[in-house]
């Protein structure tokens, strides 16, 4: 019986490749067995694949596309050619890799057994060992953008050329400006607006907003007094690039045409002599698929691996949205390359350590050594670790770091590109409101930062730590989606990071410790930590604001954002950030709540439909304690008795119904507080106004009834919630 995979495929390309593509986990693997038998392939698990222009535009070039792929037939074609995964098998005379090791590549041509897959076969020759302290996400953007832009700039340049790029912020554009930089060019590109900053980070010396500015005119304004060495055409427009390029380039200079159509003018005015229409200056066209160059892909690779270049990542889809991310690479608006992962086990590769960016200017001379005299990359053996991959900068993408010192590298490099971050800690199972924080730090700031670490620390030996909820794809889809709304927002920052760490990177001393007494080392805001939830959470606060300072200082973000919902929480952490002359802004985002009222929490996914139709009585009791507020009572005992009366009221209701309707509530605590010491106040100030808050238990159902939904854990993990309302200061 066939072998099936997952991958996306197309029978037809009517109307646009995009819109033909279909996901699959049916799709046949490829013709393992028979090649293998020949031992000339190398069967490769994808772990990322990175999509090209070049991917659609020979689907849909009638008889050609079809030529290229061998897909004459009506079978199903998978497209895709760069890759970088894992080798799966090997064929019998193939010695020089080794199952399981990490590689990357490219495919010499469009084929019907594209990267798009779970599965490929390779050839050796264009497969690459992945080098030490290289992202496989990374490395699977290198092979026909990175290729191209080394084709098109190494061989014709040296040390001191001016270089023009047309596009910059395309996937060759942004290898193209890191490689004629490392080479020694002065380096001018054209791009977009919104993209500027971007192509100055990489290198760029002179940027031409080709939206705003006569690009051409501009150029032969330069080409007066420094005409160019190199023009490389990553667009195809305008028009007159080439024909104009004698008034801007150099009697020598050469043209190099990557972007460029393919229709008959086109070709005339870049090969014709210039007497019947043709351009004066020579012109090239480099196109990949005339073969690929192992050298190259190694060189790249070793470049990436030194920091001397790195991925410049637009945005990142499932496999199964593959025709979304070819939609938006048509539309012709994305910065650097885009990829598709969640092609294979990828918790399964090896963890490698990010190196630092250094765009390092060597001369051509020197790398022209180097190149001669790098040996072949010795195999190994992946090692398996269930973590995700640490990754370094790129744009646009959410990274997953599991460790302290690749985040502070890649916050560092942020830093030198004045990179603002605002930090948004969670303990994961989010929910709407700690989306609406992220939503503002995106607002505020170039990059947000989300942790996701359920502390050990602030939860008591009896508390819900082993059954607090753990939804770690659920997290991943829901930001995921938020930055897909983050990206069309001019303006707006995105998240860039999750740090994700293992309790012995949070704690690396000392097993941490819930007991009152424990050895560690805590932080402690005292009194303020022992009043209302610390009085009946002993080791809450303290748990806390020592999580807290250690993820403030392994981030260091300019902001960090908590909801009012936690509204000791927020008290805690102002007078920690002030107290310790922590360098960072602590902002504070609304409570968001269900449309009955209630708060929204992670912990609300345990309460089933019984328990939470009565969980609203704590935001009611405090919003019938506001209005007397409003109304000018100032008295505690007048504006805290109708709250009482409230919860009162709903704990003698649910306890005189039969068990198997009820679902019994208690009331911690409800509290009228100074809103900077949270000490209970008898009465307000009104030129200061108040914290009003409370707490509440959801008991355990006591008759959970068949079919009922009775929340995560089926009713029986007993809910604390807590809200507030900040009553405002009334002049």
């Amino acid at each position: 019986m066939a072998q099936r995979m997952r991958a996306v495929q197309y029978t037809s390309v009517q109307g646009g490749l995009e819109k033909n593509l279909r996901y699959t986990e049916e799709a046949l693997c490829p013709p393992h067995d028979e090649q293998m038998q020949r031992g000339d392939h190398i069967m490769v698990e994808v772990i990322s694949a990175s999509i090209n222009q070049l991917d659609w535009k020979m689907a849909e070039t009638p008889v050609i596309g079809k030529a290229l792929t061998y897909s004459f037939a009506s079978s199903a074609t998978i497209p895709g050619m760069d890759y970088c995964g894992r080798i799966k098998s090997t064929g019998s005379t193939i010695d020089s890799f080794s199952i399981g090791e990490l590689v990357y590549g490219r495919l010499t041509r469009p084929t019907s057994s594209g990267t798009l897959a779970q599965y490929v076969n390779i050839d050796p020759g264009t497969c690459i060992p992945l080098p030490e302290g290289v992202n496989p996400d990374h490395a699977a953007t290198i092979g026909v953008a990175g290729e191209t832009a080394y084709r098109s700039i190494a061989p014709n340049v040296h040390t001191g050329d001016r270089v023009f790029i047309n596009g910059g912020s395309s996937g060759t554009g942004t290898y193209g400006i890191q490689i004629a930089k490392l080479l020694g060019c002065h380096v001018t590109v054209s791009c977009s607006t919104s993209t500027i900053e971007l192509c100055k980070e990489l290198g760029a010396d002179d940027v031409f907003d080709y939206t705003k500015t006569d690009m051409v005119g501009e150029l032969i304004e330069l080409g007066k007094t420094d005409p160019f060495d190199l023009v490389v055409d990553d667009v195809g427009q305008p028009e007159d690039l080439y024909k104009e390029s004698h008034l801007y380039l150099k009697p020598e200079g050469k043209f190099i045409s990557i972007g460029s159509k393919n229709d008959i003018a086109s070709l005339a005015a870049r090969t014709l002599p210039t007497f019947l229409g043709g351009g004066r200056r020579k012109s090239e066209q480099v196109h990949v698929l005339l073969g690929t160059h192992r050298d190259d892909l190694v060189q790249l690779g070793r470049w990436m691996a030194e920091g001397k270049i790195k991925a410049v990542i637009d945005s990142t889809y499932p496999l199964a949205d593959a025709a979304e991310a070819y939609a938006k690479l048509k539309g012709g608006h994305t910065h650097g390359k885009i990829y598709d992962v969640d092609l294979a086990a990828r918790g399964q590769a090896i963890q490698r350590p990010s190196k630092t960016f250094q765009c390092q200017h060597n001369t051509v001379e020197q790398h022209r050594r180097d190149k001669m005299a790098f040996p072949r990359f010795r195999s190994f053996q992946a090692v398996s670790q269930c973590l995700p991959y640490t990754p370094s900068v790129v744009r646009r993408a959410i990274h997953t770091f599991r460790e302290v010192q690749p985040l502070r590298t890649f916050r560092k490099e942020l830093q030198a590109s004045q990179r603002t971050v605002g930090f948004v800690p969670t303990m994961g199972a989010l929910h709407e409101g700690h989306i609406s924080l992220m939503r503002q730090a995106a607002a505020e700031n170039t990059d947000v930062f989300v942790s996701i670490y359920v502390n050990p620390t602030q939860f008591g030996v009896n508390e819900d730590l082993d059954s607090y909820p753990k939804t770690w794809q659920e997290d991943m889809d829901k930001l995921q989606a938020l930055n897909k709304e983050l990206q069309v927002k001019e303006g707006s920052g995105s998240i860039t990071a999750i740090f994700a760490p293992i309790t012995k990177t949070m704690y690396p001393t000392l097993p941490p410790t819930s007991e009152i007494n424990g050895a560690g080392s805590f932080v402690t805001i005292t009194p303020l930590g022992s009043l209302l939830e610390g009085a009946s959470r002993p080791v809450f606060f303290r748990g806390v604001a020592t999580v807290c300072m250690k993820l403030f200082n392994i981030v260091m973000p300019e902001r960090v954002y908590f909801g009012q919902k936690d509204v000791q929480q927020t008290v805690v952490i102002k007078r920690m950030v002030k107290d310790f002359h922590l360098d960072t802004e602590v902002k504070i985002g609304p409570t968001e709540r269900e449309a009955d009222g209630l708060a929204m929490s992670s912990r609300n996914v345990y309460l089933g439909a019984r328990r939470r139709e009565v969980s609203v009585v704590l935001s009611r009791a405090l919003k019938a304690a506001e209005k007397k507020y409003l109304q000018g009572k100032r008295l505690r005992a007048d504006i805290l008795w109708p709250a009482n009366e409230v919860s009162t009221s709903k704990m003698m209701e649910q306890d005189d119904l039969p068990p198997s309707k009820r679902a019994r509530v208690e009331v911690d605590y409800i509290s009228l507080a100074d809103p900077d010491t949270m000490e209970e106040i008898e009465v307000v100030d009104a030129s200061k106004g108040a914290i009003l808050s409370g707490a509440i238990k959801m008991l355990p159902l006591e008759e959970p009834q068949e079919g009922e939904d009775c929340g995560l854990g089926g009713g029986a993990v007993p809910v604390r919630l807590i809200d507030n309302i900040i009553l405002q200061p009334i002049k």
